[in-house]
Formats: C-alpha cells, structure tokens, sequence
C-alpha cells in the first residue's frame, strides 16, 4: 500500500524552527545595499506592503506591477527574484542547522517511524472514519510503502528519512490475512528544489502574474524563473512528471504542514483527478487552526465542510463528482508528528551556539 506524504513548511515550524516568510523577511529587509538602488527599493516596498509578503510567492506575481510602475524592466525583476531566493536559502540554512541530527539519530528515526505509521495516521479520527480508512487499507495485501513529496527547501525531512533508512526495522511489519509483510521507504521528491539547487519559488501560472507584459522582449525563461511548473521544466531533472506519477499510484495522501493555496493549485487539481480515476484512494489534510471539537461538534464539522470544499475547489471536476469526492477527504486536527517534534526540540542549537562554532563544524552538520 502507497502512502504518500505531502510535507509544507508547518513540518519544520512543528521542529521549532523559524523558517516562515515573515521571520525571513525581518532578516532580509534589515540588510542594506548602500550600492544597490534596486535593492534597495525592493526591500522598501516589501517594508512597506509587509502583510502581502507574508505570501512571498503571490508577492511577486503582484510585484510586476510595481516594477513597471517604477520603469524597471524583466531583468531588473529577475535580479530582485534571484537575491531574495539566495539570502532565503542561506537563511534557511542557518535555520535547519539548529538540529544536530548526528546526535540524536536513534531518537529521531525510532519517533518519526511512529509519527508515519498508519495506526498513528488515523489515530486522531474517530470511529467512523478510522474503520473508513482501514477499509479501504484492507484492500492492499502487502506492507506500507512510505513516500514522501517535500515541498520545502530544507532537508529536515530527508534527514529524519535517512534515520529511518540504515535501521528499516523500526518500520515494523504489516500482517494481513496472517501473512507479515515489512513496511518500507519508498520514495522522495522536492518539487521546490533545496536551498542549494534548482530552487522553485513563483507562482502557479501566468494567471497570478499582475503584469505579465513585463516579460515581454525577454526570453522566455524570465517569466519561466517565475511560474513554477515552468521553473521545473528549465531545471531539467522531471520532477513534475515523477511526482504526477506518484500521486497517481497512491494509495493514501495526507497533506501536513502545507495550505490549501493558489500558487500550488496544479498540485490539488491533480489530486482530485487522482481520487475521481481511483475510487480507494482517500485524502487526509491536517488543518493546524481547527477549532476544538468541543461538546458539540457542529462548528467543526462546519470548518471541514469547509476545508473540504475549498479544496476541490481548485479542482475542474463537475459539481456532482467533486460532492462524490467529500467523503474520502477526511480533516486532521491531530499533529501527528508531535513525538518528533518533542524529541527533536529537546535538544536544539541556539543561535549563539552556532556563532560560537568554526566553519568546519558548521559545514559538517549541513552534510549530515
């Protein structure tokens, strides 16, 4: 059985780690460019529309306007593009060098074998809907097959995978029909790049860009540095197409630390094209700001009405097929990686600690 994870930047902020937008853009706006006037102006806008670039990514699609508006042309966009995707991965770098992963590696690869396990996936869900996904398991006869597509530019969760992948065991096996199958990893892709290579950070389409006749007179890849799908293209290594192909071949999708937003669009349409040709493959969708369930349950089952809805509404499907498709999405308001999350937190790297560190010892944690 395919379970596949979709993993967002809610996995790393789950580790204590200051990887959003916001806290970036604090960094990165009080950095100056005494010889750089277009830098400079770009930083001063952001300053100056700082709720916007909350969502850095629909940001820039908006920032068109303001660059034709201030007679900058393709080039200077890409050169503002370009800065702001290097410091971010140096930031982010710093950020994930927080965790000492050769330190705790037992710890690590013995907690996040739990927090995948399909019993702790569907542990938060009450009766109905456990018996619901494990009906649909049921029709698998061999062990869980692990996946994971990242959309993040960290490596925080291919390290937790590399804990797990030197010591399979702690994946346990499967029994079924009283035959014991292991479970096992399977695959894994950044769909966004990492912070040291073919990084993606844009928008879904030419759709969400203000003022795409910027990139008019300019070669193609300009406006391709901004559209994702595009951006994936130029980088030559497939990974739209394999990551296509391993949601169309799971079994499972539980999307955790992620929202449901425009510029990944392509990725939900995809989804629930998926769930209508496979009439077993279920949808989780871990929703961090889920109301408690309280006594009575009628506003959160408004909420994942909701959240369901909002979902398939990026989906092309006809009305009829996306209400067929409602109840095999099932919302989480259970973190099922706060095992890891405790284990990891407990021994995080301050800042001053790794000022305190010598470039060989910084190097050699970025590698592990």
């Amino acid at each position: 059985m395919n379970i596949t994870f979709l993993i967002g930047n809610g996995f790393d902020l789950n580790l204590d780690l200051q990887t959003q937008y916001e806290s970036f853009l604090k960094k990165y706006t009080a950095t100056e460019d005494p010889d750089n006037q277009l830098l400079t102006n770009f930083k001063k806008q952001i300053l100056e529309e700082a709720d916007l670039w909350s969502n850095a990514e629909m940001a820039f699609g908006n920032y068109t306007q303001k660059m034709v508006g201030n007679n900058n042309n393709a080039e200077d966009f890409c050169i503002c593009h370009e800065d702001f995707c290097e410091k971010l991965a140096n930031y982010l770098d710093e950020q994930e060098a927080q965790i000492d992963f050769s330190a705790l590696k037992a710890e690590i690869g013995a907690s996040f074998a739990q927090s995948i396990a399909f019993q702790n996936i569907i542990k938060g869900f009450r009766e109905e809907s456990r018996t619901q996904l494990k009906d649909a398991a049921s029709n698998f006869s061999d062990g869980y097959n692990y996946n994971f597509i990242s959309f993040n530019y960290t490596k925080t969760l291919d390290k937790c995978i590399d804990c797990i992948r030197s010591r399979p065991a702690l994946l346990g096996r499967r029994t079924h029909r009283n035959v014991a199958y292991d479970n096992s990893i399977g695959k894994l892709y950044h769909v966004h790049g990492y912070t040291d290579s073919d990084m993606v950070l844009g928008v879904n389409d030419e759709s969400q860009i203000s003022v795409p006749e910027l990139f008019d007179g300019f070669g193609p890849e300009y406006k391709n540095q901004l559209i994702k799908q595009q951006t994936n293209k130029m980088n030559e290594q497939g990974i739209d197409k394999k990551v296509h192909s391993l949601i169309r071949n799971s079994d499972l999708l539980y999307i955790y630390g992620m929202s449901i937003g425009e510029t990944d669009a392509l990725w939900w349409k995809r989804i629930a094209s998926a769930m209508k040709n496979s009439g077993n493959l279920h949808l989780i969708i871990h929703c961090y700001a889920a109301p408690p369930e309280g006594l009575i349950r009628r506003k959160y089952q408004t909420f994942s009405t909701v959240q369901k809805e909002h979902f398939l509404s990026f989906s092309d499907l006809p009305s009829n097929e996306k209400t067929m498709l409602m109840d095999r999405i099932h919302i989480d308001n259970s973190n099922i990686f706060a095992l890891l999350r405790d284990t990891v937190t407990q021994r995080l790297i301050s800042d001053e600690e790794l000022q305190q560190m010598s470039d060989e010892e910084l190097r050699a944690l970025a590698k592990l």
